[in-house]
């Protein structure tokens, strides 16, 4: 706020103070500067402040106003955020940029704190690297958290892809074994064969004898010279 001898517009009637003239000069240098930073909205709430310092302590009851809200705001997205579908990797992200934007307007959050928040959220499937961590005597940081927690993702993706293709497996031998349940296997040709064999008789003349077929199929060279 500008000092009381500055306030004096004028020294006496008719004699304007000149040191309230070069005040005002840069006040309104600043104030010209305070505007130009603000967005539309933002300058529509300091309408109507004729000195920097007015204007200056409307933004600053505005703003605090704000921080509040958006204290609150950031604190509870991170006790309430659950990892469910998202990626691991989202999650963690998620959980670590409210806790960076609480630090960037001074309300920074401890890492044990974090810790908590992050496994709190990730689910009963990783119920035991949780009590893996809680049970730790030492200071564990929340980047240790961050790769244990990855770890056993990765791990559980591997033993599902396992899963899968062990369940594939047994499948396609229980389909190979019903496509192939209906076929029965019998001696009917080699039968067949040899009854067909059997049906001819041979007579022979000498060296140059003839054959006669006695079954259902004719020789095509019935008799030889």
């Amino acid at each position: 706020m500008e000092p009381l001898f500055v306030r004096r517009k004028s020294l006496s009637p008719g004699v304007l103070n000149p040191t309230f003239i070069a005040w005002r000069r840069h006040d309104r240098i600043i104030l010209s500067w305070i505007y130009s930073s603000l967005t539309p909205a933002i300058m529509a709430r300091i309408i109507g402040h004729n000195s920097s310092h007015y204007a200056w302590n409307a933004l600053e009851k505005t703003f605090s106003s704000s921080s509040r809200a958006r204290i609150m705001q950031l604190r509870l997205e991170l006790q309430s955020t659950k990892k469910g579908s998202l990626a691991m990797i989202d999650y963690i992200m998620k959980i670590k940029g409210a806790a960076d934007s609480l630090a960037a307007i001074g309300e920074p959050v401890s890492e044990q704190d974090q810790v908590m928040n992050l496994l709190g959220g990730v689910g009963s499937d990783y119920n035991a690297v949780v009590t893996a961590i809680n049970i730790r005597d030492d200071k564990i940081y929340i980047e240790v958290v961050h790769s244990m927690l990855l770890t056993f993702k990765y791990r559980l993706e591997q033993q599902s892809s396992i899963e899968q293709i062990s369940t594939m497996s047994v499948n396609y031998v229980s389909s190979s074994n019903n496509r192939g349940g209906g076929r029965t296997y019998n001696g009917s040709r080699g039968q067949n064969y040899t009854s067909n064999i059997s049906n001819y008789t041979y007579k022979g003349r000498g060296r140059g004898g003839r054959y006669r077929q006695n079954g259902r199929h004719n020789s095509t060279n019935s008799e030889k010279p």
